[in-house]
């Protein structure tokens, strides 16, 4: 007995039709019938049966033909009409015959698309992108790739990393050259994001030769303007507390005469819709604004709907990019990620340990695509 199967279809009569088109009717034996799901979001039934042929059967194609070739001599005395009127009905079957086919060769190519696609999703699932992010590259996924490619999961996992690399948008210009004048470095962010400890990584690891010194505006916090002098002291600099505009234009022109290179500026956490603290520490920094580089700072955990909310709430200071902290306590990047691309805010650095004299690194998109979890050697750069 020869077997054959699985034959699928959207449902049994489908099926069943398929089966008589190519056996006929009398032609097989069905052993087993199946069901699974197909399609982008797996809501598409599919039928399948299996099992073996009972009379070995010419192909339908075979046997239309051969009943087109047999039926044109007998039919001599008929009229022309009627010839080219049978000729038309058996092309049509025929037609339809193929389709079905067709029909089936397409539907085994795209199983394995199917699948590669729904493996994508499930990846930038485990990693945080938002659904709308994940829907976005699926859908350019579906309408950009052909079959070819996307059936070779590794190579669809390049597009995708080089899709995901694309959104990631970095400023890496934030220090001075010999040419610019003084830079002065704005810390502003909630409670909590480690605007403190940025502050001191950033200098003792990435300052360099600069000459530079500290601005605490943080009169808020017990203990805050203490542990910035300490720090200050570790590092051999000095450290000014600012409480009011005044103190800002005095310090300011100090450090201007001392020809500083770097000015680092410490807030106090709040939320802008604390609307007194906001407009109290807008006033302080007032005097440098023109010289100002404000930088938001936000941890890396942090959920996408409060990071939007952040993000927005911050925009009264018209800061100039992200720095993103504290990556040490999350493993997934997606979400940072998907904020980069729907606000279209740069990262300027991230952090991602305690130590106070390391632990930072100017924001690159290695340091993100190197974190993407089951991309493989598709997501590793260097």
């Amino acid at each position: 007995m020869t077997a054959f199967g699985p034959i699928e279809g959207t449902s049994k009569e489908e099926v069943l039709d398929t089966l008589n088109t190519l056996y006929t009717p009398r032609g097989y034996k069905i052993t087993k019938w199946g069901e699974k799901y197909k399609g982008f979001l797996r809501t598409k039934k599919i039928y399948s049966a299996e099992g073996y042929l009972v009379v070995e059967e010419k192909s339908a194609f075979q046997k239309s033909k051969e009943e087109l070739l047999h039926a044109i001599p007998a039919q001599k005395n008929r009229s022309e009409k009627e010839i080219l009127d049978g000729m038309k009905d058996m092309r049509e079957r025929l037609g339809e015959r193929l389709d079905q086919i067709e029909r089936r060769l397409n539907q085994s190519e795209s199983t394995q698309w199917d699948a590669n696609v729904l493996e994508i999703r499930s990846l930038l699932e485990k990693n945080d992108f938002i659904p709308e992010y994940i829907d976005e590259i699926c859908t350019r996924i579906h309408e950009s790739m052909p079959q070819s490619e996307v059936k070779r999961l590794n190579s669809l996992k390049e597009r995708v990393v080089d899709w995901i690399a694309a959104d990631i948008k970095i400023e890496s210009s934030v220090f001075k050259t010999a040419k610019q004048p003084m830079k002065i470095l704005i810390f502003l962010g909630p409670t909590g994001v480690g605007k403190t400890t940025t502050i001191v990584k950033m200098a003792a690891s990435l300052a360099g030769d600069a000459k530079y010194t500290f601005f605490t505006t943080d009169n808020y916090k017990i203990g805050a303007v203490d542990q910035m002098r300490k720090f200050a002291e570790l590092l051999n600099i000095s450290c000014s507390v600012i409480r009011k505009d005044e103190d800002m234009k005095l310090k300011f022109w100090e450090a201007s005469a001392f020809d500083l290179d770097l000015i680092f500026i410490d807030t106090p956490g709040f939320s802008p819709t604390h609307y007194t603290l906001a407009a109290d520490v807008r006033q302080i920094l007032e005097p440098c604004k023109a010289e100002a580089y404000p930088m938001l700072l936000i941890p890396a955990y942090t959920r996408y709907s409060d990071m939007i909310r952040i993000i927005e709430e911050f925009s009264i200071f018209d800061y100039k990019g992200i720095v993103f902290t504290k990556f040490d306590e999350t493993t997934t990047v997606g979400t940072v990620i998907s904020v980069m691309k729907k606000t279209g805010k740069p990262a300027l650095f991230f952090t991602d340990g305690q130590d106070a004299a390391k632990n930072i690194e100017a924001a690159t998109k290695t340091f993100l695509l190197n974190r993407l979890i089951g991309f493989g050697k598709a997501g590793q750069f260097k």
